[in-house]
């Protein structure tokens, strides 16, 4: 599988695939988000709106630790380029932090499409929910 690259805002970011081993580890912390979003789904809980949408990601990140954003940031800046330089969170995404959702989402949904391919209503999920909150130009 070769770099995939996107333009999101009018900047191209390139992808790189991470190794196994760190995807191993980096595919645990996102089970953690994933499983109670999928409860709140199969419990009946989330429609397509957009008080839905922010209790999606209220929900997605509360199981993360600090160090577990910090991990999942950290291998966003070592396997993603802006243009021609490493990516740098602080200085790429100031600002932006919508703009950062958006690029975490697509290079997770790069190094772990086999994963999210197995995973019922997550590309629904998505596209109902999580792309009403990251369209949005304020919360």
């Amino acid at each position: 599988m070769k770099n995939n690259s996107i333009t999101i805002d009018g900047i191209t970011y390139t992808f790189g695939l991470m190794p196994p081993t760190t995807g191993v580890v980096l595919q645990s912390k996102l089970l953690k988000i994933i499983a109670p979003v999928i409860a709140l789904f199969s419990e009946g809980k989330g429609d397509s709106s957009l008080d839905t949408a922010v209790r999606f990601l209220s929900k997605a990140f509360e199981n993360l630790s600090e160090s577990d954003i910090g991990y999942i940031l950290k291998n966003l800046e070592d396997f993603t380029t802006v243009g021609v330089k490493r990516c740098s969170i602080n200085e790429d995404f100031l600002g932006r932090t919508l703009t950062l959702y958006k690029v975490l989402y697509e290079f997770l949904k790069y190094n772990f499409a086999d994963f999210f391919a197995l995973i019922p209503n997550v590309s629904n999920i998505k596209e109902n929910l999580l792309g009403k909150i990251i369209s949005q130009k304020t919360l």
